[in-house]
């Protein structure tokens, strides 16, 4: 049987990468275990694009899985040949390995490159959602070993799919993901199911946009508008039940490191003054605010607690970002992050350090649907310090009222981890949920 282009022969060396010279790296990445990272929220139809992948995977190519529970992805009976150790071996060549209980994939895939060096490699971990994720642990040592993942296997893709049907649903929720553990530390960093859906989208390679049987096409053609402004880089996969051509989520060489992942998004591009605009059918625009006065932490609080109820110009936004400067904290930067109706303002480093500018300013990147950019603009420069406010100083800044807060003990939720719904009555919470809307604006 001929091979499938994507395969190789089958590699029985291992060298420590980072001891080679540039040429040896070069090749020797050539040879390394290619990582495709499948990520999205619970029921988008990640394991059924991991079934039909598996399911068709060419003649010849050493393609392997590792997720929680394999028995998940009911594979049929004439497909698998044996089973060992929470591994089951498929007739065509690929395998599956389970993560450990505590859903560690870490130990999984260095166990792998002792046992059987892949070509292809999927993982399905909820404890690796982000490219940031599993760079962090590839690079970390091996329990009981002197190497590090990083020397045999490397991020090659990321896929996110997203179902179709929940889509506008998730963008727009005020729902919290559960914690890992009932930690105090834990509850005071919760993310939001919005903010998550929009930064695996902005970090991914591929977006599959799986159920559109299920959806009206109307819907589907707004979800890929949404999904170009937030990531113009990744290519889009429209599918039913996780029908994904192999090509397309193996060995596409599209992630470049993380450096490139936080370059791709729609409001990096536009940061940097390179986004190019893209035509749409649903009245969705963009632009930044920038202005070189702080922000009174008070009338801004103010608005975002406005906007989170649905509420003013700024509930037109369905996604913005960017670095802003409060007045009560001019040596640090404040980093603002919002999607649908959840916003993240965190203290970011000094401005120097990490910014490269010492002068500090506003520079947020928003995305909408029928967004007023006029009103919108007016509403965040009201919310700047006035002449006389400037004029005042540091010292009379730091006695304004600040519900941030960074620096104190006593800070709302929303300083900390940008969790604001904890802040919303029960009442206001049900209310914002039944708010009618059209699906993309707010």
């Amino acid at each position: 049987t001929s091979q499938h282009p994507l395969s190789r022969t089958r590699r029985t060396h291992n060298l420590g990468f980072h001891t080679l010279s540039s040429e040896g790296r070069t090749l020797l990445a050539m040879s390394l275990s290619k990582v495709t990272l499948v990520t999205g929220r619970s029921g988008a139809g990640r394991t059924s694009a991991i079934r039909h992948l598996l399911q068709h995977a060419p003649p010849g190519l050493l393609l392997a899985a590792v997720i929680a529970d394999p028995e998940q992805l009911q594979l049929a009976p004439s497909l698998i040949c044996g089973s060992s150790g929470g591994c089951l071996m498929l007739r065509n060549g690929c395998a599956v390995y389970a993560s450990p209980d505590n859903g560690d994939a870490l130990e999984t895939l260095a166990s792998l490159k002792e046992r059987r060096l892949y070509d292809y490699i999927l993982v399905d971990d909820d404890n690796i959602q982000t490219p940031q994720q599993y760079q962090e642990i590839s690079e970390l040592p091996i329990q009981g070993r002197s190497s590090i993942l990083s020397d045999s296997c490397r991020l090659d893709t990321h896929v996110v799919v997203v179902d179709a049907q929940q889509f506008l649903s998730d963008l727009y929720s005020l729902e919290l993901l559960a914690p890992d553990e009932e930690s105090e530390e834990s509850i005071a960093s919760l993310e939001s199911v919005s903010n998550s859906l929009c930064e695996q989208i902005e970090a991914a390679n591929v977006i599959v946009i799986n159920k559109t049987d299920l959806a009206d096409a109307t819907i589907v053609d707004q979800i890929s508008s949404v999904v170009s402004f937030l990531n113009p880089d990744a290519k889009q996969v429209l599918t039913t039940h996780g029908k994904v051509e192999f090509s397309t989520a193996l060995g596409t060489g599209a992630f470049k490191g993380l450096d490139g992942c936080s370059k791709q998004s729609g409001w990096s591009h536009l940061l940097r003054n390179r986004f190019r605009p893209i035509a749409n059918d649903f009245f969705i625009t963009w632009f930044v605010f920038r202005a070189s006065r702080p922000f009174h932490p008070r009338r801004l609080y103010d608005l975002l607690e406005q906007a989170r109820q649905g509420h003013g110009h700024l509930a037109k936004s369905f996604r913005s970002k960017g670095v802003l400067w409060l007045a009560t904290s001019s040596h640090n930067y404040g980093v603002w992050s919002h999607a649908g109706r959840q916003f993240h303002v965190d203290e970011g480093a000094d401005w120097t350090a990490s910014t490269g500018s010492r002068k500090p300013r506003q520079e947020i990147a928003f995305f909408g649907s029928h967004m007023d950019h006029v009103g919108l603009e007016e509403d965040l420069a009201n919310c700047l310090l006035t002449s006389e406010e400037f004029e005042g100083g540091k010292r009379t800044w730091a006695f304004f009222q600040d519900p941030f807060s960074w620096e104190s003990e006593g800070a709302p939720t929303l300083a900390r981890s940008g969790s604001g719904v904890a802040l919303l009555a029960e009442d206001q919470i049900s209310s914002a949920l039944n708010l009618e809307r059209p699906p993309v604006t707010v």
